[in-house]
């Protein structure tokens, strides 16, 4: 029993949140998904559509470590569905906040506006 109520414990340590920023290890690459270890015995998908080049080759590899965005925190499957796209954003908005809040010059390009 005891080791029953540890588990239930640890799995309620581990609810995702939408927006939350994860680390974890890719365990899987195939044509459908990529697939990441999160921790808390969690693996997460990635769309490969988010990831492949321009010539269909994939970004990354069994092994790489990455931070990604959780999109859904649990999908059909039961897995969390991630965004590495959407981490990148999301970082580089806390690095421009952080130096907004420290007042450092930032210098930068316009490539755009809305």
């Amino acid at each position: 029993m005891g080791a029953l109520l540890e588990q239930y414990e640890e799995t309620q340590h581990t609810q995702l949140r939408r927006g939350e920023l994860v680390e974890g290890t890719v365990v899987l690459v195939d044509r459908d998904e990529i697939l990441v270890d999160i921790g808390g015995k969690m693996e997460a998908v990635i769309a490969t559509s988010e990831l492949q080049n321009e010539r269909g080759e994939m970004a990354l590899r069994r092994g790489d470590h990455v931070s990604a965005v959780v999109i859904v925190p649990e999908n059909a499957e039961g897995r969390p569905v991630i965004s590495i796209n959407r981490a990148r954003a999301e970082i580089g908005w806390r690095d421009l906040q952080a130096k907004k809040d420290s007042e450092e010059v930032v210098t930068g390009e316009v490539v755009d506006h809305n």
